[in-house]
């Protein structure tokens, strides 16, 4: 998935993994009507992954990064010579 802001800085992509996590949340949110916690959440992490992914996120270790978007937990790594974001995974919990 590519960023959708046109004038972002870096793009986001999101990995086979952090793509199946996502539907994982949606999965598990939509049966209880709050699947649109889900959808903000992710439109808020995309922008700010894509506007200053390192200024926006906690730096773990060894380049990765870590940024919580309630329900929605993303750990990413961040590739400044080609301007990508890379989405590793994403975790939920309960809101």
């Amino acid at each position: 998935m590519n960023s959708p802001y046109s004038d972002s800085r870096f793009t986001v992509e999101l990995n086979l993994d952090a793509g199946n996590d996502l539907m994982a949340a949606y999965l598990a949110y939509f049966p209880s009507m709050q699947g649109h916690r889900v959808t903000k959440a992710e439109q808020i992490f995309m922008y700010l992954l894509s506007d200053d992914p390192e200024r926006n996120g906690i730096h773990l270790t060894d380049g990765l990064y870590h940024l919580v978007v309630s329900p929605l937990r993303v750990a990413y790594e961040i590739h400044p010579a080609n301007q990508i974001v890379v989405v590793t995974s994403i975790g939920f919990f309960p809101v």
